[in-house]
């Protein structure tokens, strides 16, 4: 079956998408945090460690990247980047 979501709809798949954008966001900055913390381990701030006790870092990079994905579905980027991108790739058939 054809893709007939329309934008500005929310449904389950929208959520789903939203939740694995962001989950690799989490995975991203976690691991942007590890490197940087082995390479340059004085520029982060022993505070840095009692204040993400409650993973308060991650909370925040989900819900970055989750809005973000919506932000980009309703208003209408998304639609657009695959118009311009995506669509002149397809086969002629």
């Amino acid at each position: 079956m054809e893709n007939t979501r329309v934008i500005g709809t929310l449904d389950s798949g929208l959520l789903m998408e939203a939740v694995v954008v962001g989950l690799l966001v989490v995975i991203v900055g976690v691991l942007v945090h590890m490197l940087i913390k082995k390479v340059k381990p004085d520029m982060l701030p022993r505070e840095c460690a009692e204040w993400n006790k409650h993973h308060i870092m991650e909370l925040c990079l989900f819900m970055t990247g989750a809005i973000a994905h919506l932000v980009c579905e309703f208003s209408g980027v998304n639609q657009k980047y695959v118009d311009k991108y995506c669509v002149p790739m397809l086969p002629v058939v």
